[in-house]
């Protein structure tokens, strides 16, 4: 029992400096210290973690899985685990993201998360099944609150744009409300809030609702329950495969092998689905028009490098010869 309490302990201690330091490092930069201190302080947590476990003469040498040792370490990280999303969240709310850092947010906290979950069930098998229930739990909540949290994350202010709801109206979209993001030039439609970039409203129309009738798009055809459900049946094979490994070492190789190719299959995933968002873009309003919204946004995210996370998956010409 005291040495269950002491490795919590070590996971207060190590998310109280992992985000102490990321916040006096960047101070003024909320995603990169929710970021970077969610990495810092995961990473203490393991390091110490697999230190006592491992390389401590008073323990020796442990066997994970059903002994007291994987089974404490395993809870101990799984704590760990929400405990760093939750302080990780906190520090985001209210910053301003554009929704390009709001989505590379998602995606770089989900991916260490999942790391950091494998190894835990790694060494205790029986978290696998925790896990997957919490994952439901809480992936099904954020698809439902999805509107709220972005919100806060990006500090959109409604907007009055009668005529993006009428346009949307065409293509069987009913949207009741639309909020603007400052220094942003995408959309994302969740439910029926819209949110879309101010600076995306200062293109043509015809650029704007390029942009809107892609975040309509993904959200019509449920690509966020879809991306739900997969990411469920990549970790629980994961988990299978990681938890029937022996080795402690092997365990954590085979852990971020697992989360780098979970990270592929996301990628392929989303390039599936942005070819077959821009096919109907291009069929409703015109391959020049989406070529040409396409290359403004990419000069954009150019200018703006250093001071967003967005990504450009390839190349705009590569792009439309896909089309």
């Amino acid at each position: 029992m005291c040495e269950m309490l002491a490795e919590f302990a070590v996971t207060v201690i190590s998310a109280v400096i992992g985000f102490g330091v990321s916040l006096m490092v960047w101070r003024s930069d909320r995603y990169r210290a929710s970021v970077y201190g969610m990495f810092t302080s995961l990473t203490l947590t393991i390091v110490w973690m697999f230190y006592f476990a491992t390389l401590n003469p008073l323990h020796g040498e442990m066997i994970a899985g059903e002994t007291a040792s994987g089974r404490e370490i395993g809870l101990a990280l799984l704590f760990a685990v929400y405990l760093n999303y939750l302080i990780a969240y906190l520090l985001v709310r209210n910053a301003g993201l554009t929704l390009h850092r709001a989505a590379s947010w998602e995606n770089n906290v989900r991916k260490m998360s999942l790391f950091v979950s494998l190894v835990s069930v790694g060494l205790y098998p029986r978290l696998l099944g925790v896990y997957a229930l919490l994952y439901l739990v809480i992936g099904v909540w954020l698809l439902k609150n999805r509107e709220g949290y972005i919100r806060n994350m990006t500090n959109a202010e409604r907007l009055d744009l009668g005529w993006i709801k009428g346009f949307l109206k065409k293509y069987g979209v009913d949207v009741e409300e639309v909020y603007g993001i400052k220094d942003c030039f995408t959309a994302l439609l969740t439910g029926r809030r819209l949110f879309i970039g101010e600076r995306l409203l200062e293109f043509e129309p015809d650029e704007t609702k390029v942009m809107v009738l892609e975040a309509a798009y993904v959200e019509s055809r449920g690509i966020a329950v879809r991306q739900l459900i997969l990411g469920l049946l990549v970790f629980l094979i994961s988990g299978m495969v990681v938890a029937d490994i022996g080795d402690w070492t092997l365990k954590l190789a085979g852990a971020a092998f697992l989360t780098l190719l979970s990270w592929g299959v996301d990628l392929a995933y989303i390039i599936q689905v942005r070819t077959a968002t821009d096919r109907f873009v291009a069929e409703e309003l015109g391959k020049e028009t989406l070529q040409r919204t396409l290359k403004k946004v990419t000069e954009l995210a150019k200018r703006r490098k250093g001071k967003d996370e967005f990504m450009t998956l390839a190349n705009v010409d590569k792009r439309m010869k896909k089309v």
